[in-house]
C-alpha cells in the first residue's frame, strides 16, 4: 500500500503466530532538531484481547513492526503512525521548556491468515 506519506509492505497472507511488516515514512523535515516515530498496530490474541503494540522506528532502514495472527482466516490490521517532533522552546534567559507536537496516520490492510 503506497500513499502520499508513507508505504506499507507487508504481505497478504501471514502464518499463525508472529509475522512482520515494515514502513517507509517520507516525512517533510522543518526546523525541528529532533523527530521520533512509532508505529502502534492493534493485535488481537486469543480470547478476542486486542492489545496496542507499539514499535520504535528507528530509520527507513530499521523499520520493522510486528503483526500477531493467532487463527486462520481473514484478519484486519490496523495501525497508526505516531510522527512526534519535539521542539526547545525559551521560556526565560536561562530556562527551556520540551514541547512535542505529534501527527497521526493510520491505516488498515486486509490479510489472509494460514495453518
Amino acid at each position: 500500500m503506497k500513499v502520499l506519506f508513507f508505504t506499507l509492505n507487508l504481505p497478504d497472507t501471514l502464518q499463525i503466530g508472529k509475522n512482520a511488516g515494515s514502513i517507509k515514512y517520507y516525512s517533510i523535515p522543518n526546523e525541528n532538531p529532533e523527530r521520533h516515530l512509532y508505529v502502534i498496530i492493534d493485535n488481537e490474541y486469543e480470547g478476542g484481547i486486542i492489545k496496542k503494540d507499539t514499535f520504535f522506528i528507528e530509520s527507513n532502514e530499521k523499520n520493522r513492526f510486528g503483526i500477531y495472527a493467532y487463527k486462520p482466516g481473514l484478519l484486519n490490521v490496523k495501525g497508526t503512525i505516531l510522527d512526534r517532533e519535539l521542539y526547545e522552546k525559551k521560556v526565560g534567559k536561562n530556562f527551556y521548556e520540551l514541547e512535542f507536537k505529534d501527527g497521526y496516520k493510520y491505516f488498515e490492510k486486509e490479510v489472509y491468515v494460514k495453518d
